[in-house]
């Protein structure tokens, strides 16, 4: 299942679909199952490594919320390396920023757990995790590895904030529990049931 899952919905290769699905089964503490949770592999070391693009590395506090802190900088370097689309808003990415971009972060990561003294774990089989991943977000964003920049940003964890049109009295739920009818919309009463 998540094999199809990889394949259909994040397009990825059936061979490599195979070891991501492979890793996560293994993380399950129940050697005897062939399945898993997103807890099982919510351990860091395992999938989830140091050098993320949008948290925290593990020994410096929680590594799965979203840091502005980390995460920002990150997009102006996108920015002054991407290719403008026509105006300053519209920011392409391409394999080549994106590799520059997790590279500012690998750097930015060292430097401070060298300032800090924690530990740094970023060898070949994160490499090959992290920038799999930006080849993954490109392509599900875009293609080829060229996606709108805007895309990225929402992907990682910007907040979106969808604009509704201000309510007046006659949309709101009094505190008396009954609503103003809309026009042409009769209340129910306890016979018409």
């Amino acid at each position: 299942m998540a094999n199809e899952a990889l394949t259909k919905a994040l397009h990825l290769d059936s061979h490599i679909a195979n070891v991501f699905a492979a890793g996560a089964v293994a993380a399950n503490p129940d050697h005897s199952a062939h399945s898993f949770n997103l807890d099982h592999v919510d351990k860091h070391g395992y999938f989830e490594h140091d050098v993320s693009l949008s948290r925290d590395d593990f020994v410096f506090g929680n590594n799965h919320a979203f840091s502005k802190a980390i995460f920002e900088p990150l997009i102006e370097t996108y920015k002054a390396s991407a290719t403008p689309q026509g105006s300053a808003d519209a920011v392409e990415t391409s394999w080549k920023t994106a590799s520059e971009v997790r590279y500012a972060r690998v750097k930015a990561s060292k430097a401070k757990h060298d300032a800090e003294g924690g530990e740094w774990t970023y060898g070949l089989k994160e490499s090959i995790l992290s920038y799999g991943e930006s080849a993954l977000y490109l392509n599900l964003l875009g293609k080829n590895g060229v996606a709108p920049l805007e895309w990225v940003r929402i992907l990682f964890g910007k907040s979106i904030t969808i604009p509704t049109p201000q309510r007046t009295d006659s949309s709101v739920q009094k505190k008396s529990g009954s609503r103003t009818p809309r026009a042409g919309v009769r209340p129910r009463s306890s016979t018409n049931r």
